[in-house]
């Protein structure tokens, strides 16, 4: 009898820990790629804040230019979205025209360019006013998001 019962107990058990365990990568890897949720300029800005101890004014410049620039970015992203549903429909023709698709595809690269460079720009603003121990600190920052290949922060508009 008492064998049952700790048959029952460890099958009990296994079935918390997996439900447990598809919880967990349910919510990390599965519900956050198809979610859309990225992490916002307010919930990462704080971080930025306590790890380089911006003085007010710092703060609220690199408040300001971050949420500028993910303005521009939106509207860039938009367009970009514009051009490869475009580019969709282009590649669904029956006889695709390869002089269309490749200039969407130019016109991808180039608004993608023109974030990149946006970003380097915001960047180099908020280099300029850090103190050089900030600077340090922050570069490194800027560094392994690069390497890292980087996260959006930016939302659109509808969704701040």
């Amino acid at each position: 009898m008492r064998n049952k019962w700790t048959g029952y107990i460890i099958i009990f058990l296994l079935i918390i820990n997996l439900s447990a365990l598809a919880t967990l990568a349910y919510n990390r890897w599965i519900k956050t790629a198809f979610s859309g949720e990225l992490e916002s300029p307010e919930s990462s800005y704080p971080t930025l804040h306590e790890t380089l101890k911006l003085e007010n004014f710092q703060s609220q410049h690199m408040g300001k230019c971050r949420m500028a620039f993910c303005r521009e970015a939106d509207l860039i992203k938009q367009k970009i979205h514009e051009k490869r549903l475009q580019l969709i429909e282009k590649i669904k023709k029956s006889e695709p025209n390869l002089v269309d698709i490749d200039t969407l595809i130019d016109e991808i690269i180039q608004l993608e360019s023109e974030i990149q460079k946006k970003a380097v720009r915001r960047v180099l603003e908020d280099k300029a006013i850090l103190t050089p121990h900030q600077q340090q600190r922050f570069l490194d920052m800027f560094e392994h998001h690069v390497i890292s290949g980087g996260r959006e922060y930016c939302l659109a508009e509808e969704n701040q």
